[in-house]
């Protein structure tokens, strides 16, 4: 069997009492009202052959009446006319169905068959309510016993009477008169479907024709569909929608199936009717075995279910699957396996099993996509199989609060929530007593630890009998508790009320080898951690508390109180041999933000070299769920601000290195719960940055971190070096206005690489021709260059600020960084001088207007015409001196400002077209405009500057 993805079927609440269940029966999906009644198979069917499918919403209404314009249409539709219909549509013969009616076709081919006829008063009544005589009426003469029923006996009694006996009627109980539902005509239409079809089977020596049997129903003949008995379900492929299929009356095979959401997973191993299409297609099954599940047991040639206490005869043919792999029933004898599909024959004895040993269990607390985050776990289930109540479910139907068991290899999970709850009436040192019965912290058949739902809304193992203890007396104390159990009815999820019981637990860096001093005459030791959040906390212990007979706070991997240290008398200044630097461990902390245990983990070092990629899921066989701490301490010497700490699901780079001993897989109950990370390829994680300093470079006081400020990415902005950087020498002497090269990494967003650049990719200062400002090209003296596509342009005459191209002019005074050697592309573009910035403007005293328009004489004595942003208009602008001579002309384009420093080049972006005059002019001058895409003179003006 191909596992793939499954198909859903809904979730009850969270909090039930389950019992074995034992199916009958399977389907394609049915209408979401009728599950579960007495309608379900019908429906099912009905559906399956597009009969009656029901309404948009997915409901079918069952106890809804229907009218006679509807079963006129169902009636067509079932004898395989439902496209006739549509060209039957027009006048019929009743006063009250106008060719109009969205019935009409339906009604007049009905007539045309016989199987509806109107009132004695000419009419049909389509929107009046089908009576069940009305109804058993139409579905006799559907299999075409009309002419035979009408020549005995008075309606309705003759054909009731011969429904009944044909099995129309069958499984149905109501009085003639009521109106029909929708739920009983669907049964009985189905039964209807079953009947032997009668007709014209020849002629009576007197030329009458003689009505008879024909062999053929309306399944078989008429809408061509395949029934088959007794057929195993013997595989299926969720994904390609096929069914393995196997029987003395099918060809064994694989048949496509286009019933919509069959259920695979629950058919599988069954025995079923099928119907089939005439495309051999698979429209409809139905589970005619019975199946329970249940965790078992395997005795000599007797299985048991555990959690219903019933035993069963193995017959001797029985096949056994276990974790997906089939085994020897001889092999299997005394074993038990903690869920199962059991499957009986007719005899009742077993005759499939498909069963699982759990590796672990969640307790949901919400899910993504095919990830499953179960409070600091996770599991991806994108191709595992999920059942409850042995149908499938899909990983969106799980709810927060379920309890899923599942097996790893074989990818098959169980949501399975049996609880009891009650109160706690007696407490053990290994088990507590609910409700009369005994429920211990360890879940033998797991081997795993029940776990709680601690005082934070967080999921946490009860990892020693002590805790359990603490747990029980808190929840006790505050009333009734909730125990889930597995289907061995053992624990594993207790939730109640704490009180003020606090285990807040976290995962800690040892940030220094603990130490022994003393404090006012008491006798204590250092404990400094650095927390998942990156916070230093130091806290400082007690030695009666972590050594000698009465210690309380230091375990070892296995659960067990150790002492601090093995040195038999106290000395201050003695280094602890337990709790060193650069370790991780387990810390909790009570209500009063004490220690109050230290959990040793158990270490698995990364080998030398090794790589380990960051989107596993796991290590060595262990899950690392995506909150998992990561202490990245590539960086760290003794500076702890040095160390990074991220989530698992939060590391930006591909790998974490093995570095000696020093980059280690912290492990908890078989889960990796923290992991330090000496070497990585993090910092090959970065972005080359071509930039300039707008600042010197500071040092931070007694480390090797330098402060920058820079332009990157179009911004000013300040950033800091990793701790030694790659080019210290030159972070340390970078000045104002130096280009440099530098390494940003991505996931801290410090400068790991600093470089300054010397040599030929610089262009000295110099004056600035622009000769493209479409293209962005200009000369910097004589060398002729152009912005990259990435390029930047920075202004220092005005603190460093991004300005646009547009905003430079010719003459300004500018320097710039190339791509390469040799490059004409420019990466950043620095104007270090604005041309004839040390002229003093000269605000004109007059204007002579020729002709009206929108021109203004600024303070520069700049002529300027508003253009509306985002215009695309070319205009000309032409300035002709006194004699009619003209003295310049320039084109432009939208968004072009023209300023008094600069009489023929387009300048910066903005909301205007200007022209300039010569400053203190006193000679009139004509600016001419002319709209080049129409070639028409906008407007011309005289101005005189004085």
């Amino acid at each position: 069997m191909k596992k793939t993805k499954r198909f859903i079927a809904l979730l009850t609440a969270l909090v039930l009492v389950f019992s074995t269940l034992i199916s009958t029966s399977a389907f394609a999906a049915v209408n979401k009202d009728v599950v579960g009644t007495d309608f379900e198979v019908a429906v099912g069917k009905l559906k399956a052959v597009k009969v009656m499918e029901g309404y948009p919403d997915g409901s079918f209404k069952p106890e809804g009446e229907i009218t006679r314009a509807e079963f006129a249409k169902i009636a067509v539709v079932s004898m395989g006319l439902g496209d006739a219909a549509e060209a039957s549509k027009g006048t019929t013969k009743f006063p009250d169905v106008d060719g109009t009616h969205w019935a009409s076709g339906y009604i007049n081919l009905a007539v045309n068959r016989s199987l509806v006829s109107g009132y004695p008063d000419g009419t049909y009544k389509p929107e009046g309510k089908l009576t069940n005589a009305e109804a058993i009426t139409i579905l006799t003469r559907l299999v075409g016993l009309g002419p035979v029923v009408d020549k005995d006996g008075t309606w309705p009694a003759n054909y009731i009477g011969r429904a009944a006996n044909e099995g129309i009627l069958k499984g149905v109980n109501v009085a003639s008169t009521t109106n029909a539902t929708r739920g009983v005509v669907a049964k009985m239409l189905v039964n209807t479907l079953d009947v032997e079809v009668w007709g014209a089977a020849g002629y009576n020596n007197d030329g009458t024709v003689e009505y008879g049997p024909l062999n053929k129903t309306l399944l078989t003949d008429t809408l061509e569909i395949s029934v088959y008995e007794e057929v195993r379900v013997t595989g299926y492929d969720v994904d390609d929608k096929e069914l393995n299929l196997k029987g003395s009356s099918i060809s064994n095979g694989s048949y496509d199936v286009v019933a919509d959401d069959l259920d695979f997973e629950e058919i599988y191993l069954n025995e079923v009717t099928v119907w089939i299409n005439d495309d051999d297609e698979v429209i409809f099954a139905e589970v005619t075995s019975k199946q329970l599940f249940d965790a078992i047991e395997i005795n000599d040639d007797e299985l048991t279910l555990v959690d219903a206490d019933d035993d069963y005869d193995i017959d001797d043919d029985a096949v056994f699957y276990v974790n997906g792999e089939e085994e020897d029933f001889e092999d299997l004898d005394g074993n038990e396996y903690d869920y199962a599909k059991v499957v009986l024959n007719d005899d009742g004895d077993v005759i499939f099993v498909n069963a699982f040993d759990w590796d672990d269990f969640l307790v949901v607390e919400k899910t993504d996509d095919f990830e499953i985050f179960a409070y600091g776990e996770e599991l991806d289930a994108e191709d595992y199989t999920i059942v409850k109540d042995g149908k499938s479910v899909s990983v969106d139907d799980l709810v927060k609060g379920d309890i899923l068991f599942f097996n790893k290899d074989a990818e098959y999970a169980e949501v399975f929530n049996k609880s009891v709850t009650g109160e706690i009436s007696r407490i053990f040192d290994d088990r507590i007593r609910v409700e009369g019965d005994d429920y211990t912290r360890v879940n033998a058949n797991l081997g795993l630890d029940a776990k709680y739902l601690d005082e934070d809304g967080e999921i946490a193992n009860i990892d020693s009998n002590s805790l359990l203890t603490d747990i029980a007396e808190a929840m006790e104390e505050e009333g009734k508790v909730t125990v889930f159990v597995d289907r061995f009815g053992d624990m594993v999820y207790l939730v109640g009320e704490l009180g003020s019981l606090v285990t807040t637990s976290t995962y800690n860096f040892v940030t220094e080898t603990s130490k022994a001093f003393l404090d006012r005459s008491t006798d204590k030791w250092t404990f400094d951690v650095l927390n998942v959040s990156g916070k230093e906390i130091a806290y400082n212990l007690k030695d009666a508390d972590v050594r000698g007979a009465d210690k309380e706070i230091l375990k070892n991997v296995a659960g067990a109180l150790v002492d601090w240290d093995a040195t038999v008398l106290f000395a201050v200044g003695t280094l602890s041999d337990t709790i060193e630097a650069d370790l991780v461990v387990e810390v909790k902390i009570d209500s009063d933000g004490d220690v109050d245990t230290v959990q040793l983990l158990t270490p698995n070092v990364l080998g030398n070299g090794v790589k380990h990629k960051t989107t596993a899921k796991y290590f060595g066989g262990m899950a690392i769920a995506s909150s998992v701490p990561v202490f990245l301490t590539d960086d760290y010497t003794t500076d702890v601000d040095d160390i990074v700490v991220k989530t698992y699901g939060e590391l930006e780079f591909d790998n974490i290195i093995g570095s000696g001993t020093d980059t280690v897989f912290y492990e908890k109950d078989g889960k990796i719960v923290a992991i330090v990370a000496k070497d990585s390829d993090r910092d090959e994680e970065t972005t080359d940055h071509a930039t300039v300093a707008t600042a010197d470079s500071t040092k931070v006081s007694g480390k090797n971190i330098w402060r920058l400020k820079l332009v990157i990415d179009d911004a000013k902005g300040d950033f800091e070096t990793k701790e030694n950087p790659v080019g210290a020498a030159d972070a340390a002497v970078v000045t104002k206005g130096d280009f440099l090269d530098v390494k940003i990494d991505d996931s801290t967003g410090k400068v790991n690489d600093v470089s300054i650049v010397v040599g030929a990719r610089l262009v000295a200062a110099d004056t600035l021709t622009i000769t493209s400002t479409s293209d962005k090209k200009f000369d910097i003296g004589a060398t002729a260059l152009r912005l990259g596509s990435d390029g930047v342009v920075v202004d220092a005459t005005d603190s460093y600020k991004v300005i646009s191209f547009n905003t430079l002019k010719n003459g300004d005074t500018v320097k710039a960084l190339t791509v390469a050697n040799g490059s004409i592309y420019v990466n950043v573009l620095v104007r270090t001088a604005k041309v004839g910035s040390t002229a003093t403007p000269v605000v004109p005293t007059g204007v002579a207007t020729i002709n009206a328009g929108p021109f203004a004489l600024g303070t520069d004595a700049v002529v300027v015409m508003d253009v509306a942003a985002g215009n695309t208009t070319v205009y000309k602008i032409e300035v002709f001196d006194g004699s009619a001579t003209k003295v310049t002309e320039k084109f432009t384009l939208v968004d072009i400002t023209y300023t008094a420093t600069d009489l023929n080049d387009t300048e910066t972006a903005g909301t205007s077209i200007a022209d300039e005059i010569t400053l203190g002019n006193s000679t009139p001058f004509v600016v001419k405009v002319t709209n080049m895409d129409t070639n028409t003179v906008v407007t011309s003006k005289a101005i005189v500057v004085d």
